[in-house]
């Protein structure tokens, strides 16, 4: 038999990705909600949260700039495929690089009604490039190094 656990989000996910085995890198939805009476503040709009699954709480839980679309995680790392590449750091949110020359979908929503295709991505397995899909051609981006 399997087990079903979940992750306070009271506000909605705009985006998930695992990150390793252990923890699940979220992006928080965009409705505000009441604090949950226990004093979880859970997932806030636009901030991006990094969960433990064994340890069942929230080990950062960061405000973000700007929408990340779709996310692909890079141990501690995630990429934002949101209108252009963004690596940021999953623990602070803050941008550690972006390519803006590499033009992508806006696409905000990770279910839903849309008429915005979602970004074709795939980060290599050694995580040193991303592959992006544009419409015509595929760009390969050198990642800088990871920790």
């Amino acid at each position: 038999m399997t087990a079903v656990r979940t992750i306070p989000v009271r506000g909605g996910v705009k985006s998930l990705a695992w990150d390793g085995n252990d923890l699940v890198d979220l992006v928080g939805g965009g409705r505000r909600w009441a604090p949950d009476p226990d004093g979880d503040e859970g997932l806030g709009p636009l901030h991006l949260g990094v969960w433990s699954v064994p340890e069942r709480r929230w080990l950062h839980r960061s405000p973000l700039e700007r929408p990340t679309g779709t996310l692909l995680a890079r141990g501690g790392q995630v990429l934002a495929l949101y209108g252009h590449p963004r690596l940021l750091d999953a623990a602070t949110g803050a941008v550690l690089a972006e390519w803006p020359e590499a033009e992508l979908p806006e696409k905000d929503l990770c279910f839903g009604v849309t008429h915005v295709p979602s970004p074709v991505a795939a980060l290599s397995p050694d995580g040193t490039r991303l592959a992006v899909a544009r419409p015509d051609a595929v760009a390969v981006i050198d990642l800088p190094p990871h920790p």
